[in-house]
């Protein structure tokens, strides 16, 4: 039975509107491919994920924020990772902000063994990359936002 995880997640954007997003990998499988996904994860029991958001933002890049504002896009996934399976509910909120370089100082003990590096993308150098990003979605989420529509989007499936 796959364990049950709300998570927080946040579209960083810079002013060139680039989106960052952090490099990682599965460490229960070594010498696997990498995947892109943007900052974020769990809610602790009684946080809300907004809250597990600007945690985990602050936790893997050092930028910290206050409120994030309204959720701009959701998504259900089941997926296997460090040797347990999910079943997992995002929540994505925008943040903007002036490009900035992570700060990995306050990372926990699995982030440092998960994440490997960082990039600001383009929507063109997402929409051409054959790299595996998460949610495989994003192209149309960014497009979506960039173009000032913020209505979230119905909930789907995938990773």
């Amino acid at each position: 039975m796959p364990a049950p995880r709300r998570v927080g997640r946040v579209l960083v954007l810079d002013e060139d509107e680039h989106v960052l997003l952090l490099a990682g990998a599965d460490p229960d499988r070594p010498g696997a491919p990498g995947w892109w996904f943007t900052p974020g994860g769990g809610a602790e029991p009684g946080e809300s994920v907004e809250a597990a958001a600007r945690r985990e933002l602050a936790e893997e890049t050092g930028l910290r924020l206050g409120r994030l504002g309204a959720v701009v896009h959701e998504r259900r996934t089941a997926f296997r990772f460090d040797g347990v399976d999910y079943d997992q509910q995002e929540s994505y909120f925008v943040a903007r902000t002036p490009r900035f370089d992570p700060d990995p100082s306050a990372r926990t003990e699995l982030e440092r063994r998960v994440l490997t590096g960082h990039r600001w993308w383009s929507l063109d150098e997402l929409a051409t990359t054959d790299d595996t990003v998460y949610p495989s979605e994003l192209v149309d989420v960014l497009a979506r936002l960039l173009a000032g529509d913020p209505a979230p989007d119905a909930p789907c499936g995938g990773r």
